[in-house]
């Protein structure tokens, strides 16, 4: 339900006039501008939420508590320290957390064209209790996971089957494992979404 949430607030950033939505590749192409910024609001505590009806709908969290604000920041996708291995993405984002003390970094690399947003990888360090906790956690999607088929309106669903590859280091060990998912997303409802801060959009809703 949490994931289900962000992917709300990421199409927050979406406004349109009109009583449905429709957000094309070029849409999201101007949010990953490189140097702007999304800001998603976390909340790590809430183990239920009404998420409203299918169709047209509405979401209000004006109320709604959270506990973690993530900056996550468009960067030239050439300065990520993860690169060289994924070179198919076209756009990359950075971002830093504290959770309780433990300070992460994460970069993605997604690729956006031929009306496919997909996720190529993710790189993160996180850094807990000194030095001597640092680790590193690579996730690499084979193929590339498809997140959007553009364009989206209510009623669009895309299917996909894959593997996340996983490899993780930590006092200098290396260790890796796959996962294999199998995943279909639809565009469930439409309607109006009030943010955090009062904002109120009109927004697209995914569900896995």
């Amino acid at each position: 339900m949490k994931k289900l949430t962000f992917l709300v607030l990421l199409f927050s950033f979406f406004i349109s006039t009109q009583a449905q939505v429709t957000i094309t590749q070029s849409n999201v192409e101007s949010l990953l501008t490189v140097g702007t910024t999304i800001t998603t609001y976390v909340d790590t505590i809430s183990t239920s939420f009404d998420i409203g009806s299918t169709g047209q709908s509405s979401w209000d969290f004006s109320g709604h508590p959270y506990q973690t604000v993530i900056d996550i920041v468009n960067i030239d996708p050439s300065t990520s320290p993860v690169a060289n291995r994924f070179t198919a993405g076209n756009y990359a984002t950075y971002s830093t957390v504290d959770v309780g003390g433990v300070v992460s970094e994460s970069w993605a690399h997604v690729s956006v064209q031929n009306n496919i947003y997909s996720d190529i990888g993710t790189h993160s360090i996180v850094y807990e209790g000194g030095e001597e906790g640092i680790k590193t956690i690579t996730i690499e999607f084979n193929p590339p996971e498809i997140i959007y088929q553009f364009p989206l309106t209510y009623g669009s669903n895309w299917s996909q089957s894959g593997t996340r590859d996983f490899e993780i280091e930590i006092f200098g060990f290396k260790q890796g494992f796959s996962v294999d998912y199998s995943v279909t997303r639809t565009i469930d409802a439409y309607g109006t979404l009030t943010m955090p801060d009062g904002t109120t959009i009109d927004v697209l809703r995914v569900k896995n």
